[in-house]
């Protein structure tokens, strides 16, 4: 980890992952093995590649952590406005808080919206 990075409570980082100074890590993130961070990394998904990309939901961190069924479902329908709609960044955070709001997803758009360096997409 270079200097300035911010890792919110319980966020998982494997081994061999580099991270770039003044990025940002979600809550409940999770980032697999050997993977480069150089942008912002949402709270509560799953991250892979040599450049780091979304792959996913946490449902295993989520479970562990005590979410609910429906705080899952939630966060799971913000994940698909924000990655797999196709929609532009602004226009999934605001479906999200119009469709899906709760506290964890409300912390999602909140952690995306103060990011200086822009969160990884797909």
């Amino acid at each position: 980890m270079a200097g300035h990075v911010e890792v919110e409570d319980q966020a998982f980082v494997s081994g061999g992952v580099v991270i770039h100074q003044y990025s940002k890590i979600g809550r409940l993130a999770m980032i697999g093995g050997n993977t480069r961070v150089n942008l912002d990394v949402p709270p509560f998904f799953l991250y892979s590649g040599f450049n780091v990309e979304a792959k996913g939901l946490n449902i295993i961190g989520l479970k562990r952590a005590g979410f609910t069924l429906a705080q899952v479902g939630r966060l799971k329908k913000a994940y698909q406005a924000l990655y797999r709609s196709g929609l532009k960044l602004e226009d999934a955070l605001a479906k999200i808080e119009r469709d899906f709001a709760d506290e964890n997803t409300l912390h999602l758009v909140r952690f995306i919206r103060r990011s200086d360096r822009g969160i990884c997409r797909e």
